[in-house]
């Protein structure tokens, strides 16, 4: 029975003779009825009459959620009519992976972006100290080197104090 193709838990099959009828339903009471399409029905209409395969999106008006149609073209047995196998699968399930998948690189991206900014106020805290501990010993050289001119000052005035009293 095709109602037993599932590419995914949730997904239904149906197969559709080109007169648009039910040959195979997960639910046996529709078999040999006309086929109900949800939305956009003559696409679907017209993907079975001419052969073509289709996938579309749309919302089932019977509860509100969103579906992916995949219409497949097959030929059965030696007539020239084209039927149809329909997979109807919820969107949210086809998707489920991919929002899975996205929330993952996520939380990779924040938590290597924490690791990042964390690694930069530690350099930064680094290179701060450093500076801040240069700067401290370029201030105490600058008083040692202030110290030293004053007391070479002062020694020279007293050099130059004691030349001028020898030579009176």
């Amino acid at each position: 029975k095709a109602h037993s193709i599932k590419p995914f838990e949730t997904s239904e099959a149906y197969l559709i003779t080109a007169h648009g009828n039910y040959v195979s339903h997960p639910d046996d009471s529709q078999i040999t009825k006309a086929a109900q399409y949800p939305f956009e029905s003559e696409k679907f209409k017209d993907a079975i009459k001419n052969g073509t395969e289709l996938q579309i999106t749309g919302i089932d008006p019977k509860d509100g959620s969103e579906y992916l149609y995949v219409v497949t073209p097959m030929q059965t047995g030696y007539t020239e009519e084209s039927w149809a196998l329909i997979v109807r699968t919820p969107t949210q399930t086809v998707l489920a992976e991919a929002n899975a998948m996205l929330w993952l690189q996520v939380i990779i991206a924040g938590i290597g972006l924490a690791f990042l900014l964390a690694s930069v106020i530690f350099i930064a805290r680094y290179i701060s100290n450093s500076v801040s501990a240069l700067s401290k010993k370029l201030q105490d050289s600058g008083e040692q080197v202030s110290t030293a001119i004053n007391q070479l000052s002062i020694a020279g005035q007293s050099l130059f104090h004691a030349s001028s009293e020898s030579a009176a």
